[in-house]
This record gives C-alpha cells, sequence and structure tokens, in this order.
C-alpha cells in the first residue's frame, strides 16, 4: 500500500476542503465590482382582517374569497368617484339589514307627514293669535309640536343612515391592490367581530436578502439595484429608493420594496374578451348522511354559470378548456358557446361559497368550462373566441429572485 500517496491525497483534500470553507464564509463587502445575490419575495404590509357585528344579529357568511385570491382595489376618478368597486373579500347575509333600512325609510317618511301636520298648524294658531281666538298657551304647544317634529325628522334622518351604513358594512371589499394568504372563516355564524382572513399587498412588495452590514453601509442612492424574477414574460425591475427595510415586517435581513406589476394576458388574446374567473361542472357524487337522496352521479355546474331566458336555462360552455384534468394543460384561447342547460333539483355548496346546481345534460362531463355570467359582455356571440387567463404577478411571495448590486459610480474607471 502507498502510503505516501495517501497521505499526500489526504493533505490535498483537507487544504481543498479548508480553502471552500473559506470561500463560502467569506462576506462580500464592497461595491467595487457587481455583486450578485438570491432573494426571497415577501409581503411588507397586511395582516389580519376582522369582520361581524355586535349587536342583536351577528350575521351569516355567505361568500368569501379564497385563498390565493388576487383581489384589486377600487378605482376612482379625480374627484372621488368610484370608477370600479374594489373586489368583495367577503359577504354576510343582509335581510335582517335590508329590513332595517326599509323600517328607518319609513320612519322617515312618518316624521315628514307628522312635521307637515305640526307646521300646518302651528302657522295656523301664529294666525289666529292676533284676533284673540287662541290662548297663549295653545300657541306654545303648537310651537313645541313643530319644533320637536323638525327634531324627530333629523334624527330618523340621522338613524337612517345609520343603518344604511351597516348595511354596506355586510359586503367587506378590497381597499387595495393584494391576496388572500389564509381563510379563517370561509363559512358559517359570526359571534362578533371575529378574524376572518389575512391579506396582503401585492404592489408594491418586498425582496429580501442577507447582506454583509459592511456592504450595506455602501449602498446609496447612485448604486444600481437590479432584481430580477424568473417567471415568463417578466422584466428586470430597479427598487423604490428611500424605501428600504432593515429587519422590518419579521424578515430578517435587508428588504428591498419594488413596483410589482401584474404579468400580461398572452399577446394571441389581444382585442379577445379575457375572463380572470370561470365556472366549471364537477361530479359532486352522493352524500350517504343526508336524508335527502342523492344519486351517486351528481353532476353540478357553478350557479353564476347559470342564463335564465323565461322558462329555460342556458349557460356559455368553454370548448376544449378542462379544469382538474389530469396530464393535460389548458389552452389561454378557446371557443365560447351558449349551450342548453337542464336543471335538476339539487343545489349545494362546494368550497363552502360556491353554490352548485344539478344539471343532467348527458353531454357535459367533469372539469368543463363555463363562463361567469356576471362578467360576461353583452357583446359575446355564440362562437366567438375567449381568453381564460388566471392573473399572476411578477413577483409572488416565496419566489426566488436574483438581486444584482453595483458597482457605485465612484468604483468606476
Amino acid at each position: 500500500m502507498n502510503w505516501k500517496a495517501i497521505g499526500l491525497a489526504a493533505v490535498f483534500g483537507t487544504l481543498l476542503g479548508t480553502s471552500s470553507f473559506g470561500a463560502d464564509a467569506a462576506p462580500i463587502t464592497d461595491l467595487n465590482a457587481k455583486r450578485t445575490f438570491t432573494g426571497t419575495v415577501v409581503y411588507v404590509a397586511g395582516g389580519q382582517l376582522q369582520f361581524g357585528f355586535n349587536d342583536s344579529h351577528r350575521g351569516w357568511v355567505d361568500f368569501s374569497a379564497r385563498p390565493g385570491f388576487l383581489f384589486r382595489g377600487p378605482v376612482k376618478d379625480v374627484d372621488g368617484n368610484i370608477i370600479r368597486q374594489g373586489d368583495m373579500l367577503m359577504h354576510l347575509t343582509d335581510t335582517y339589514r335590508v329590513a332595517m333600512v326599509a323600517q328607518n325609510i319609513a320612519a322617515v317618511r312618518l316624521a315628514e307627514v307628522n312635521l307637515n301636520y305640526d307646521k300646518w298648524q302651528y302657522d295656523m294658531v301664529k294666525k289666529l293669535q292676533p284676533t284673540a281666538a287662541v290662548y297663549e298657551m295653545q300657541v306654545r304647544q303648537a310651537e313645541q309640536a313643530y319644533f320637536g317634529a323638525i327634531a324627530s325628522l333629523e334624527s330618523a334622518k340621522a338613524a337612517l343612515i345609520q343603518v344604511q351604513q351597516l348595511l354596506e358594512v355586510c359586503t367587506m371589499r378590497a381597499q387595495y391592490d393584494g391576496i388572500v394568504d389564509s381563510m379563517l372563516v370561509p363559512a358559517g355564524y359570526l359571534s362578533g367581530e371575529e378574524p376572518v382572513m389575512k391579506v396582503y399587498e401585492m404592489n408594491p412588495i418586498g425582496i429580501n436578502v442577507t447582506l454583509d452590514s459592511k456592504l450595506v453601509g455602501k449602498i446609496n442612492h447612485n448604486t444600481p439595484i437590479t432584481i430580477t424574477s424568473s417567471r415568463d414574460g417578466s422584466k428586470p425591475v430597479g427598487v423604490c429608493r428611500g424605501m428600504t427595510l432593515y429587519n422590518a415586517a419579521g424578515n430578517p435581513g435587508t428588504t428591498f420594496q419594488v413596483i410589482n406589476k401584474l404579468l400580461l394576458p398572452p399577446v394571441e388574446a389581444t382585442g379577445l374578451p379575457i375572463f380572470e374567473r370561470w365556472g366549471f361542472a364537477a361530479d359532486l357524487g352522493h352524500d350517504a348522511l343526508s336524508p335527502l337522496y342523492q344519486p351517486k352521479t351528481c353532476m353540478m355546474i357553478t350557479e353564476r354559470s347559470i342564463i335564465k331566458v323565461e322558462d329555460k336555462y342556458f349557460a356559455w360552455k368553454v370548448e376544449g378548456a378542462k379544469e382538474v384534468a389530469p396530464e393535460v394543460g389548458m389552452s389561454y384561447i378557446s371557443t365560447a358557446r351558449l349551450v342548453p342547460i337542464s336543471l335538476g333539483k339539487i343545489k349545494k355548496y362546494y368550497d363552502n361559497n360556491t353554490m352548485m346546481v344539478e344539471i343532467v345534460n348527458a353531454d357535459i362531463a367533469e372539469g368543463d368550462v363555463f363562463l361567469n355570467t356576471d362578467i360576461v359582455p353583452t357583446t359575446l356571440k355564440d362562437g366567438d373566441k375567449v381568453c381564460l387567463f388566471d392573473p399572476i404577478y411578477t413577483f409572488m411571495p416565496g419566489d426566488t429572485v436574483t438581486i444584482e448590486i453595483g458597482p457605485n459610480p465612484a468604483t468606476l474607471k
């Protein structure tokens, strides 16, 4: 055995290993050249939302946005008028609140009637007062009733505003562009103002990276910083100067903030109606525990996809598009067909907030895609091409990105 060769190999291996370790451990502390790092996309704003009432009627959640939902905030004109409302995040049943509004509208009308009568009576006694046909006490009583009626009307109007606002509160809408991170109460009774979901801002968003403190000290407003996403269709971006966070928002290290844009639909979709959300058909099967018998095959489609015309039902089916289909994807561009729908007798929730309706069409299979009627343009015709495009941002939470920093201009030769 060649012990000398083995000894040399061992020494060489030790030196090599020590050299590699030393290279990995050496921090980058200067910006004399462009430095490349790997970072992670993180939230920088957002948190937990509470929703519900503390009065006698607490409410029942009948809609909630799902985790992963990318929502949009409102769009307003320069005068503050809403052009497009923010997306709905949650809704409480509002039958009780609608009734309270109706009751208070009636109260306002009654107060107006009483005011008109009391004003007429007050005007009459004021006219008769110089003739001594009425006593001073009658004048004062009429005056009191008249001004009391004015106060009652104002009070009724204020109460109406209150119940109208409570009705509006039944609908929680997005106030900025963001994402539903998790859902704590997808549906059901609220016993008060409960934590219901966690939402976070998507634009701007943070890019977190671990940097040596000496290197951070050399970064200034003249330092070039480029951040690149690995997502198809994205472009490199710079950072928002003056919005760098250090050990903030629960993220150790340095967090740069960037403008986070939605990626564009494919160029083939130019000029086509674009749908970011759609319905589908699903076989929800037989519920053996239900007292209502359901057949073992119970094909259902989303209720929002159904169009009623007189006593007939239709839906916009997207030909060639399939949800939940194994081993195949879904084309961006497909053809929309208006197809007749034969309804069954059963309705039930899927995923706690999507109402599904039984159908008995033999030509509809599980995974068939249908457009939601509330966002179908009135100009859509049978046979038109449509684009199904699930929106996604340049930077999504948890993404790994490339960060290039430097060199500082002063070091350029």
